[in-house]
């Protein structure tokens, strides 16, 4: 009479320990500042807010999803880094829920909590690199496709059309983010055609008549967004900087040597133990599962190297497919720990130890030391997220020493807060370099769509003359009350901010001649605009605010 209440008493704790480890693994996460990509897409998301378009009157290379989304989390959470974090960190919860019931669909409940904290410490992506690594559309997709595979493996196939369309849908939206998701898409459609012959369809037409259902379901996100675009009239910006402008820097790629190296290097501890654990896992059980998981993990290492890119937020979606295996392979380890432990017959609390400590112990040092985490870096941070919750410390000093673009955190607070304190609303900041975190955190818009410089810095690229005389144009006709200029913040990709500035002509002229240099943060030097109009220059003297 009483196993039923003890069952679900026991289930209720399982549930609560899974959420209170994701919450503590990843909470951290919420107190990040916003480094370069997510101060651009919050930006982009200012700009809708007030009525803009992206494209037209913003632009950027990520799909149109990336800047409603970011419109939308802004409207809902607040036009702060906290928002956009909190947000983030919700999209990392669901993460590990999602993957705790698919790792339990491999090798029973007892593989949940190690999923769990497996998969968060791959979401934390814990090393001084967190802010730019975090928060990222690749977060969104991971959790499109954990959804995708939650969808596929509840029902057995022949799968109902609803349950395709739905797959579809949310594999064609995670394409409007960015386009090499098509990838994975793609390898994803192939797999379930096979199974769905395999479950009793076995009828040409029958067949493609199903599966159609998927295909709709997928263009639909697509063609919505091509078709908004088009109708507001920016469907040649979206085709120029997506087709024309990525097609070009696509050009500036790493090596497919380099991702073999990383995935065997950075990565490679992590996918021995990824590896594991699907060896271990119920195999003629959870055999669709398995074979989804393995065909998403590896299409999306195949999207990584087509984009060519290779930072490590590129990897989040096949990083955190392989923290399911990961999950199971640690709750393998620890089983056999607690069997051992439990055949001690000298061991005299070898039950209690079997229970919980030792086998805990050896799965979350397995964890740590197979997941690319920086240990001391995770318990810092952890250790400083508890001192600002207990208000030992502030949300200011905790983000201060993180290298967010050219500079630290705290740098681009301070430029941020010397700019807005010195304009008025309707008053434009220029920053040039890919730093427009400091226009989303100082609440000032550019002049100009091309609020990043490295659009107009790509010589093979056939509009940058072009999009040159509009951007000088849109100087001439609203002239920002502040330029800021970036020094030392090139790539092995990208020159140096000031040195394209020297290299642009009319815009160094521009400078020299209606700016006066008045502030220099850091690496980020402050031109305020001369002549005798106050609603573009007004503010105090900067003596005592140069660094």
């Amino acid at each position: 009479m009483d196993e039923l209440p003890m069952a679900a008493r026991m289930s209720r704790w399982a549930l609560a320990a899974e959420w209170l480890l994701a919450i503590a693994c990843l909470s951290p996460l919420a107190l990040m500042p916003l480094a370069r990509d997510q101060g651009h897409f919050a930006y982009a998301g200012q700009v809708i807010l007030d009525g803009g378009l992206p494209y037209r009157d913003v632009f950027d290379q990520k799909g149109p999803a990336t800047h409603y989304t970011y419109a939308l989390v802004l409207a809902v959470f607040g036009q702060t880094p906290l928002g956009v974090r909190t947000f983030f960190l919700i999209v990392a919860l669901l993460g590990t829920r999602l993957a705790a019931g698919l790792a339990e669909s491999l090798a029973g409940k007892g593989a949940r909590l190690p999923c769990v904290f497996c998969f968060s410490l791959a979401m934390l992506q814990g090393d001084e690199g967190t802010p730019w690594h975090t928060a990222q559309v690749e977060d969104l997709i991971l959790l499109g496709q954990l959804l995708v595979l939650r969808l596929m493996t509840t029902e057995s196939p022949p799968w109902s059309r609803w349950r395709l369309f739905a797959a579809g849908l949310v594999l064609g939206l995670c394409c409007t983010y960015k386009p090499t998701a098509v990838l994975p898409s793609a390898a994803l459609a192939v797999v379930c055609a096979v199974w769905t012959a395999r479950g009793g369809v076995r009828r040409k037409v029958s067949l493609v008549g199903r599966l159609s259902w998927g295909v709709v379901g997928f263009v639909i996100p697509p063609l919505l967004a091509i078709g908004f675009l088009a109708a507001r009239g920016v469907l040649d910006d979206f085709w120029s900087v997506i087709v024309e402008f990525n097609a070009t820097y696509a050009g500036h790629k790493n090596s497919a040597g380099l991702a073999v190296t990383m995935l065997a290097g950075h990565w490679g501890r992590f996918v021995v133990l990824a590896s594991f654990g699907a060896l271990a896992a119920r195999r003629r059980q959870a055999l669709l599962l398995d074979t989804l998981l393995w065909t998403l993990i590896v299409s999306n290492w195949a999207a990584v190297i087509w984009q060519g890119k290779y930072w490590p937020y590129h990897w989040t979606p096949m990083i955190g497919l392989l923290a399911i295996f990961a999950g199971v392979s640690v709750c393998h380890v620890a089983g056999q720990v607690a069997r051992r432990v439990a055949e001690l017959e000298s061991f005299h609390w070898r039950r209690i130890a079997a229970k919980l400590p030792i086998p805990a112990a050896i799965a979350a040092a397995l964890a740590l030391l197979a997941v690319p985490v920086d240990t001391r870096y995770a318990l810092s941070i952890w250790r400083d997220a508890a001192l600002v919750a207990a208000g030992r410390k502030s949300l200011d000093a905790f983000r201060a020493p993180y290298e967010c673009g050219a500079v630290r955190a705290d740098v681009h607070r301070e430029v941020a807060a010397y700019v807005h304190e010195r304009t008025g609303a309707g008053d434009k900041l220029l920053v040039w370099g890919y730093e427009t975190v400091v226009n989303f955190l100082a609440d000032r818009r550019a002049p100009t769509r091309f609020a990043v410089d490295r659009i107009l810095c790509l010589d093979e690229f056939p509009r940058r003359a072009a999009w040159r005389q509009e951007f000088l144009a849109s100087l001439r006709s609203t002239p920002p009350a502040f330029i800021v200029v970036v020094d030392d913040d090139g790539t092995a990709m990208w020159r140096d901010s000031n040195v394209e500035l020297a290299r642009f002509e009319e815009l160094h002229e521009l400078v020299v001649n209606e700016y006066v240099e008045e502030a220099q943060f850091d690496r980020f030097h402050v031109y305020r605009r001369r002549g005798g109009d106050g609603q573009l220059a007004v503010g105090r003297s900067a003596e005592g605010s140069r660094r």
